[in-house]
């Protein structure tokens, strides 16, 4: 599996991986080696080898592509609570159980009406000047974006985490058009109404207590609108997604 990893959720990953496993799992930041005996060790010195006597300190390299694999090879050995819809027509997204892990290939879109962009430049400013508390929030929000892809003619909607992005949010638009691979769990496990938001700023871009949620509906700014689309969706959380 060689490409691009677009979105990865360490977090999430980790987790899950702990639960395939049944342990814990530990993070190696650096490894050292010591050849007492002579054995050969891979390492990118001149002489290709360990000798006896010499020791080394290693730095463990990340590889997001080395992880997805190891993540989707634990999913097919385990075999429970995970579809992969990528190689079968067999499983029916209308019949996945919540919480299960799901696999599809599919294009993404971001939903007609987020302006992202513009509510970051415009609106950022103004509230950090306007209110030192609400400027607090702000800051310590993490913004998540939504993302539309459809499976089988059914709409799955997801709003990811936008520090797991591995490219610049105006990447994004560039996949609109190509297929990528995603790892998901199903939030739902029936489809939820459309008149229920996809996403609503004032809560997954901004944190706000009620008192100021009601405030702002009174007069909401058009880049600060719900977001609905026109069909009953699935709700996912995205884990990981690769070009």
């Amino acid at each position: 599996m060689f490409g691009k990893v677009i979105y990865f959720d360490e977090e999430k990953i980790n987790e899950y991986k702990a639960v395939l496993m049944g342990k814990k799992n530990f993070k190696i930041n650096q490894i050292n080696i010591s050849d007492d005996k002579g054995i050969d060790v891979s390492l990118p010195i001149a002489s290709g080898s360990a000798k006896a006597s010499k020791s080394y300190s290693v730095e463990v390299q990340n590889s997001l592509l080395l992880e997805c694999n190891e993540f989707e090879n634990l999913l097919n050995e385990k075999q429970d609570d995970y579809l992969d819809f990528t190689i079968t027509n067999q499983y029916d997204i209308n019949t996945t159980p919540r919480g299960y892990i799901i696999k599809l290939d599919g294009i993404l879109q971001i939903p007609d009406g987020f302006y992202f962009s513009e509510t970051l430049h415009k609106y950022k400013h103004f509230f950090i000047n306007e209110d030192e508390e609400f400027a607090a929030l702000l800051k310590n929000k993490t913004p998540r974006i939504p993302l539309l892809v459809e499976l089988d003619e059914n709409l799955l909607c997801a709003k990811i985490n936008i520090d797991n992005l591995k490219i610049d949010y105006v990447e994004l638009e560039d996949y609109e058009n190509i297929e990528v691979s995603i790892f998901a769990r199903m939030i739902s496990s029936r489809k939820v109404s459309k008149n229920k938001a996809i996403y609503d700023p004032l809560k997954d871009y901004i944190t706000l207590n009620r008192q100021l949620i009601r405030q702002f509906m009174k007069d909401r700014p058009e880049e600060l609108a719900e977001i609905y689309e026109d069909e009953d969706y699935y709700s996912i959380e995205i884990i990981a997604m690769y070009q």
